[in-house]
């Protein structure tokens, strides 16, 4: 507690400073991967492929990195969705709100048909698929259930992008 408090402040600085290193670290990644997609289609919309590389492998290819700070990461980052602690939401609120509004704002360029607030609601289900993808193949309750290790037997990131390529682009009922 002590060394909390001299380096960070309180329990909620430290809070904000994890949370915001890492956010930023994802988000630079995936502003800087969607201005390299935009500079190769130029004035045309992206693929939604493209996209969703853009969204998702920074996240990815993070977690490849060193496996278990990022799944550390996105359990803190599954929880803090439910937690009602301010600093916690204000951080995500703060991090996030410009890269959904941004994505967003793409994703009505590819889809011009669809209201902005379905574009909004499917790129938080694209984000929940995500984390969700991060911590699966390390879940022991699902490898004991699969009887196996499910990275050794699934592309991931190839299921996940397609899996949200269809809900993204996916007709309603």
């Amino acid at each position: 507690i002590a060394a909390i408090h001299y380096h960070f402040g309180s329990k909620d600085e430290l809070i904000r400073a994890v949370f915001t290193r890492r956010l930023k670290e994802i988000n630079a990644l995936r502003l800087a991967r969607l201005q390299e997609y935009k500079e190769q289609h130029g004035d045309a919309p992206l693929p939604i492929r493209d996209f969703l590389k853009a969204f998702l492998l920074p996240v990815l290819e993070a977690s490849g990195e060193n496996p278990g700070d990022v799944h550390r990461f996105f359990k803190t980052i599954a929880r803090a969705h439910t937690e009602s602690n301010d600093i916690v939401q204000e951080v995500m609120s703060s991090e996030l709100a410009p890269i959904v509004s941004r994505f967003v704002d793409e994703l009505a360029r590819i889809l011009p048909e669809r209201p902005r607030e379905e574009l909004l609601m499917r790129l938080a289900l694209t984000a929940g698929a995500m984390v969700q993808s991060v911590l699966i193949g390390e879940n022991p309750h699902f490898q004991k259930l699969l009887g196996k290790d499910i990275n050794e037997h699934v592309d991931t990131t190839a299921l996940l992008l397609t899996f949200c390529e269809l809900g993204i682009t996916g007709v309603q009922p």
